[in-house]
């Protein structure tokens, strides 16, 4: 039944290869990681000691395996960055938790080994290879495609049910379909682990989307009008069924055109600083954040008992942290727990509350810097006047997402090594900005 992953996976290492033959290979790494993530099937092999083989870690070796063959001598031309640390400190937080905590440091290791795959390297290769505002719209080019090409699978399953993956793969990815299910219909998961991934893929390609076209840094998409192309995936996005996806959807435009109107950063450091803020309140600052759960009830009864749900086991994991809170356990260790007195069994859903139980606030600090600290730099770098320039605009949008992707971790676990490349692109290309174009002047 699982022969066509099987295939899918073991080919995807010489499909990359292939893949850097035909195209330059800036443009190669981004079809290869939108590629893979978007299409390849949600399994794996796993292996004691090393990350599993699967649709990341296989686009992971073959770029790097690519790069080797074909661009060796950009690997050596890298030059790290302060920027970098806080990305390396969170490759290595594993380490750190489980020699320090009860597991021990092989355990750590290879933990670490597997953040690397994870995180390290989707960034590493947005260092290396989007590292200019030309490379920014390519990525951002990529991205519009990609959530484009996803419409009308995403629209089949809206109306049929998910069903793509079991169609081609032979198998469902997520263990319980009836979470598929979404105000009166179905919420496509396509050939992404969850509905929830899908959501947030689509609505951050409709942000990309829309702004691009909007400021004309493209005008047409193989040769239909750009704006009607954004339109249409703007609306997809929506009928994705991802509150929370559309609602970032919408800030992350708002904000982008908010600053560009009114030439001011402060919108975009509003959101930036917002899960910084969340996670300082919701430990050390001791808030219970109900009035999130009320926010909530105005969009449904469904929507605030969900989010009342992953709030209380927010407090409990943090209760339960003790004196381990500056670095964790090195694992999540109070699933299925419930705090005495407390009706809420323990879950690990937000990935910032899985990074706190695991390593601690500094792994959190750590998680959080490599993915808010490139986008502060770049931000800094381009004066608000510039936003909606449309040599700037996909750079613009492309920091935007990962900023979307930073607060959804607040509340969801969905990780996608896209947003991670495009982390580490913002460096790159915050360094290759002059300084003058802090000011206002053009």
């Amino acid at each position: 039944m699982k022969a066509m992953a099987d295939i899918a996976l073991l080919g995807w290492i010489p499909a990359i290869l292939l893949i850097f033959t035909m195209l330059p290979p800036r443009r190669a790494v981004i079809a290869a990681f939108l590629a893979g993530w978007c299409f390849l099937p949600v399994y794996g092999y796993e292996m004691p000691g090393v990350p599993p083989y699967d649709k990341q870690s296989a686009t992971c070796v073959g770029i790097l395996l690519a790069a080797l063959a074909f661009d060796g001598a950009r690997l050596f031309r890298f030059r790290p960055s302060l920027v970098d640390l806080p990305m390396l400190a969170w490759c290595f937080a594993p380490l750190i938790s489980n020699t320090l905590g009860e597991r021990g440091a092989y355990e750590g290791m290879s933990t670490s080994v597997k953040h690397i795959f994870a995180w390290g390297i989707p960034y590493f290769i947005g260092r290396l290879y989007i590292t200019d505002l030309q490379g920014a719209k390519d990525l951002a080019m990529g991205l519009f495609i990609a959530g484009l090409v996803y419409v009308l699978p995403c629209l089949f399953e809206i109306k049929m049910s998910p069903q793509l993956h079991t169609m081609v793969y032979g198998f469902f990815p997520h263990g319980d379909f009836t979470m598929t299910q979404r105000g009166g219909g179905w919420r496509p998961t396509v050939f992404m682990h969850h509905g929830l991934a899908v959501g947030l893929f689509m609505c951050a390609c409709a942000v990309v989307g829309v702004w691009i076209a909007k400021c004309k840094s493209t005008t047409s998409v193989f040769g239909a009008p750009a704006l009607a192309c954004a339109a249409i995936l703007f609306l997809v996005a929506v009928l994705c069924k991802s509150t929370g996806a559309n609602v970032l959807m919408v800030i992350g435009l708002a904000t982008l055109w908010v600053g560009a109107t009114l030439r001011s950063r402060w919108p975009m450091w509003g959101v930036v600083l917002f899960p910084v803020a969340y996670i300082a309140l919701r430990t050390v600052g001791g808030w219970q954040a109900k009035e999130l759960v009320e926010l909530a009830g105005l969009v449904s009864a469904d929507r605030s008992g969900s989010l009342y749900w992953r709030l209380a086991s927010e407090t409990d994991c943090w209760n339960l942290m003790g004196s381990s809170s500056l670095f964790g356990f090195g694992y999540f260790k109070f699933a299925g727990l419930r705090l005495e007195g407390s009706e809420t069994i323990v879950t690990p859903d937000g990935m910032w509350l899985i990074a706190l139980v695991a390593n601690g606030l500094f792994g959190v600090a750590a998680f959080y810097g490599s993915l808010l600290l490139p986008v502060i730099v770049f931000v800094r770098r381009i004066h608000p006047s510039y936003w909606a320039h449309p040599a700037v605009a996909p750079a613009m949008a492309v920091a935007t997402i990962v900023v979307m992707f930073a607060v959804d971790n607040l509340f969801n676990a969905m990780p996608n090594p896209v947003f991670v490349l495009s982390a580490g692109a913002m460096v790159s290309v915050a360094r290759s900005i002059p300084r003058s174009a802090r000011s206002a002047r053009r």
